[in-house]
Order: C-alpha cells, then sequence, then structure tokens
C-alpha cells in the first residue's frame, strides 16, 4: 500500500464562498460552518497528484489547522464532495464555484460539540475514500492530474463554525491531503505469434 500526501502550495488552491456571492482566494482564517446567517463552503485544489488511473483507494482524509474564531457549542455538519472532472483548473469566481461539476459520492463530515482542537491544533476531516475512488477512476484521470475536494455547511446550526489556517496566513499550516492506495494490477502483453 502506498501514501501520497499533498498539502496545498498557493494562495489561489484555497478558496472560500458564501451566499449570496462572496468569493475569495484571501479569507484568513477560512470558515467551515456558518456565521451571522452566511453558509460557507470551501474548496481546496491540489495539483500533481501522483496516483494512478486505477489505484484502489483505501483511505483519504483532510488535515486542518485551527485558527481563531471558532465556535463549536453545537455540532458543525459539513458535506464534502470532489469535482468530477480530472485536472480541474484553479477556481476563479463564485459563479465558477458554484458551476463546477460535483462528484456523485458525497461524505457527511460531523464536527460533534467540543469537537474543535483548539487554536494550533490539526484535526482530521472525515475519510472520503469513495470520491478519491470516483475521480481517480474517471477516464481522463492521468497521474500527476490535479483534483479538488469541496466542503459545504449544509446549514443546520447557525454561527457554529471552525476557523482554520489558509495557505495565506501560514504556507507550511495549510490544509494537507492524506490519501492511502493500493497500485493497479499491472497489465502483461501476451506475446504476437505471427505463423
Amino acid at each position: 500500500m502506498a501514501t501520497f500526501t499533498k498539502r496545498i502550495q498557493h494562495g489561489d488552491d484555497d478558496v472560500s464562498t458564501f451566499l449570496p456571492a462572496h468569493f475569495s482566494k484571501t479569507d484568513d482564517p477560512i470558515l467551515i460552518g456558518s456565521m451571522g446567517g452566511d453558509i460557507w463552503s470551501s474548496a481546496y485544489r491540489f495539483p500533481d497528484v501522483l496516483i494512478p488511473n486505477g489505484a484502489t483507494i483505501n483511505s483519504a482524509k483532510l488535515t486542518f489547522i485551527e485558527d481563531t474564531g471558532s465556535a463549536n457549542d453545537i455540532e458543525i455538519v459539513n458535506d464534502i464532495k470532489g469535482e468530477a472532472v480530472a485536472d480541474p483548473a484553479r477556481i476563479t469566481s463564485f459563479a465558477d464555484f458554484a458551476g463546477r461539476a460535483r462528484t456523485t459520492a458525497t461524505v457527511v463530515w460531523t464536527i460533534p460539540i467540543g469537537g474543535v482542537p483548539g487554536v494550533g491544533n490539526p484535526i482530521d476531516s472525515a475519510d472520503f475514500t469513495a470520491i478519491i475512488q470516483e475521480i481517480v477512476s474517471l477516464g481522463p484521470w492521468n497521474l500527476g492530474d490535479a483534483l479538488i475536494i469541496f466542503c459545504d455547511d449544509k446549514g443546520i446550526n447557525n454561527s457554529r463554525r471552525m476557523a482554520i489556517v489558509p495557505y495565506e496566513d501560514t504556507p507550511g499550516s495549510a490544509c494537507l491531503l492524506t490519501v492511502e492506495f493500493t497500485e493497479p494490477p499491472s497489465v502483461t502483453s501476451s506475446p504476437i505469434i505471427v505463423w
């Protein structure tokens, strides 16, 4: 089994939004959850993903570092999805964010009451193996392509959120993707015999 890790490497690769049309590449912190009636969503783009087409995904998660500004006396409930496109470009606007095709696979990530770890500490997302599996099984997917993961608050509990460190604040504490996978079986060609 192999392990692939990749941290956000550019400020344009972690973006945040809320309705009706807020879009930012520089929000500091990025919020997972909601605040003041605004339901936040965010996206994380990882380039150069060294997982081959057809690999079997065994586990997948995002790891965040908490920043200041969290409120977690009620649980925070989010949907995790991926972009259902091989090698997606960076997201450039609210309309672009909203228009991206999402994976069929969805994972609900619930942060329980008191589950936010404290400023400077890490927290892992729910496992989203099925989402990465769907992406790397796309016909056009190639080793080294980029992928995007979305995190959308479900709007269940207003003003409950986790603040996370963005790339712009501390690059070494930006969102980290970890995927464990099994390489696809190698294809052995049969010899061609000419009579």
